[in-house]
């Protein structure tokens, strides 16, 4: 099975189109769905974002909602993958914004991608829709992400396996 992981989606340089067609994919799949906000020590999906796009500010209940306080979210919470291994999930579509980089460039979305593929998890990462928060560019680690053993797809070529 597979699940959405959407990282700092809230920030306004996520593209929306893709999120959608992976959500629309997901909800008609019935799939399970993590919003993080990382580094952070609330969620920005705690209340209702005043004039967001719904794709940011509308988790359902079934939803899984974490703040994380470091860059990597499976490191904030020590029971993220085994939860995830016990629900089925073998495989994460990752796409949001790579918020607090590092000197090196790498912030939230590396640092948890990285942290799935050492908890044994397949990434997927949604080709448009993993970007750098001030310009919306593609960051510069995806290249090292991919010989890691991460796959990029285009969002609408991206299938959930639920």
């Amino acid at each position: 099975m597979d699940a959405l992981m959407l990282i700092n989606t809230h920030e306004s340089a996520v593209p929306v189109t893709p999120l959608i067609q992976l959500l629309d994919k997901a909800r008609m799949a019935d799939g399970v769905i993590a919003y993080v906000t990382a580094p952070a020590e609330e969620s920005a999906f705690a209340e209702p974002i005043e004039g967001a796009d719904p794709v940011a500010a509308a988790p359902t209940a079934d939803d899984l909602i974490l703040a994380s306080p470091t860059l990597d979210a499976f490191e904030s919470y020590d029971d993220l993958a085994l939860g995830l291994q016990d629900m089925g999930i073998e495989r994460l579509i990752v796409a949001g914004a790579d918020s607090e980089p590092d000197a090196e460039g790498r912030g939230a979305v590396w640092a948890t991608a990285v942290a799935a593929l050492a908890h044994q998890f397949s990434v997927v990462f949604a080709e448009t829709a993993v970007v750098l928060p001030d310009t919306g560019d593609r960051p510069a680690w995806m290249h090292d992400a991919l010989q890691l053993g991460a796959v990029e797809k285009p969002a609408e070529d991206i299938w959930l396996k639920m």
